[in-house]
């Protein structure tokens, strides 16, 4: 893999984690300080929020599996040490981390349920009401930091990558169709999500068959195009949804068909735009896999702290979507440039080396 590809998939990496965050920011639907939920009305406010949220930043985890499965595949023969290999190297990269973020998550959420105030943030089940199935449960499987779900089902999909190496050697693009199919008619997979199949199993077909397909660089008429086709399928999305207008294979497709122009668009942007620029977000991108693994329940923190310091309405609601996240994000990147510091191994284990 040479620089440019290297330095490409690093920088889309942190912009789909930034959406992540903003995704997670998402509050049209708000829990107050005295306990009760509020429905916000459909205005500006819905528009920006569930045009971000629910229409740009849902390209964010298929964009983290596609490029997770060509990484991994990445120079692979079939050999089956080389997934012994890949498997001692995931176990740091990946298991640890998951505990640990998963662990911290559920002690943060157990502190702050001793503070009387903040105990409305976290008013769902207290942690010392957990029975020992629940506990278990939550740092196994559902953490706090429901994020980790991401990582969970790439461990299961590295478990698997000898059977998909082999499917997708044999089956080649016919794998991704029957994939396709499970991701738009929403079938239940069990253990792992139908998106994350997929679109794990897109990125390796990329690096076993068409690596090449990611050397190649729209002119900036062309991205024009897909961004503004990207555009188009959000907002008609949008408009069934501001019309109630029931859920439909319509709505399904609008949304799939979405999130597909909208990797490529993303993917394409960067070489008209950011390229140039490139070398500012290479600064900050190493911090992307501790700001996805920290920013909840930090989020969770903050939006009803910022709410009860603007109290309600459109334009509160507005700002605590943007100061949420981005406080966030300023305060991962914050603790985790002053822990690389201070303590470099114990960084270096929460993060798998990153």
């Amino acid at each position: 893999m040479n620089k440019y590809l290297s330095d490409k998939l690093k920088v889309v990496s942190f912009m789909a984690m930034i959406l992540v965050v903003f995704l997670h920011g998402f509050n049209l639907v708000v829990r107050l300080k005295s306990g009760q939920t509020a429905v916000l009305d459909r205005s500006y406010n819905f528009f920006i929020q569930e045009f971000i949220s629910q229409g740009i930043a849902r390209t964010a985890v298929p964009l983290f599996f596609s490029i997770s499965g060509f990484l991994f595949f990445l120079n692979t023969s079939g050999k089956l040490q080389e997934f012994k290999e890949k498997y001692r190297k995931r176990v740091k990269t990946l298991v640890i981390p998951f505990f640990f973020w998963s662990f911290w998550s559920l002690v943060l959420c157990f502190l702050f349920q001793q503070l009387p105030p903040p105990r409305i943030f976290f008013a769902n089940e207290l942690v010392t009401s957990y029975s020992a199935e629940k506990l278990l449960s939550t740092i196994f499987l559902h953490p706090i930091a429901y994020q980790l779900w991401f990582i969970r089902d790439l461990v299961i999909l590295v478990f698997l990558s000898p059977l998909l190496f082999w499917l997708a050697k044999n089956l080649k693009f016919l794998l991704l169709l029957l994939l396709a199919g499970f991701w738009i008619s929403n079938f239940n997979l069990l253990i792992v999500a139908n998106e994350a199949l997929l679109f794990f199993a897109l990125g390796a077909y990329l690096s076993i068959f068409k690596q090449e397909l990611l050397q190649v660089q729209l002119s900036a008429k062309q991205s024009f195009v897909l961004v503004l086709m990207w555009f188009c399928l959000i907002l008609a999305k949008m408009g069934l949804i501001y019309f109630n207008y029931p859920p439909s294979i319509y709505m399904t497709i609008l949304h799939k068909l979405g999130i597909l122009v909208g990797m490529l668009a993303i993917w394409s942007v960067y070489d008209c735009l950011i390229y140039s620029k490139r070398d500012v977000i290479l600064k900050w991108a190493p911090f992307s896999f501790f700001i996805y693994a920290f920013h909840e329940p930090v989020l969770m923190i903050f939006k009803p702290a910022l709410f009860t310091l603007f109290g309600k309405g459109e334009l509160n609601s507005l700002l605590v979507y943007i100061f949420a996240p981005l406080l966030s994000i300023l305060l991962g990147i914050f603790v985790a440039a002053k822990l690389q510091k201070v303590s470099p191994k114990l960084y270096s284990l929460i993060t798998g080396g990153r």
